[in-house]
């Protein structure tokens, strides 16, 4: 994952072999969270460690999320 302000935005690039069902938009969420003092990033980071899904989860809108490119 990186991530740099462009402007008012901000772009978080994903790089990865696959991913589940609205990871990105649960990772993004979470850092949002974290921006808004909501959440800890340790608990980010604990929570993307142990590949266990738990409660409370915040989805970011899917809008302004962009697919660049898909490898095989």
């Amino acid at each position: 994952m990186r991530a740099r302000q462009e402007g008012p935005c901000v772009a978080i690039e994903f790089d990865g072999n696959g991913f589940s069902l609205q990871m990105i938009r649960l990772i993004v969420g979470s850092l949002v969270k974290c921006a808004l003092d909501k959440m800890r990033i340790e608990d980010v980071t604990a929570r993307l460690d142990s590949g266990q899904v738990g409660s409370p989860r915040f989805a970011a809108p899917a809008e302004g999320l962009f697919l660049v490119r898909v490898r095989y």
